[in-house]
């Protein structure tokens, strides 16, 4: 599967104990900021064509930490990670709108 991480300014992500747990995918991360829309679009245009939302051309997911200790974001990027592995594994954990999958 392939997956980017935008905003990685500081390049924490890829040292933490958890990223192990993208292994086996191919993995984008960007250290900069990008603000023009474009520029993000053109970056996720080479996400995983199975997601329907990556590929929705309106959308643009942008989750957010305002602030953390790197324990934290170990913790939650374990918990996204695993979601990615799910979902690339056919068998998605966390789903709000289970409906949509059946499409």
């Amino acid at each position: 599967m392939k997956v980017h991480i935008l905003d990685d300014w500081f390049d924490i992500l890829r040292h933490l104990p958890s990223f192990a747990r993208l292994d086996g995918h191919d993995v984008t991360v960007w250290n900069d900021r990008v603000e023009d829309a474009g520029t993000l679009s053109a970056r996720l245009r080479e996400a995983d064509p199975r997601d329907p939302l990556a590929s929705y051309p309106r959308v643009i997911a942008t989750p957010h930490i305002g602030y953390a200790t790197e324990d934290e974001f170990d913790l939650q990027f374990a918990d996204i990670y695993d979601q990615i592995n799910a979902f690339a594994d056919g068998a998605p954990i966390n789903v709000i709108n289970s409906e949509a999958l059946e499409r």
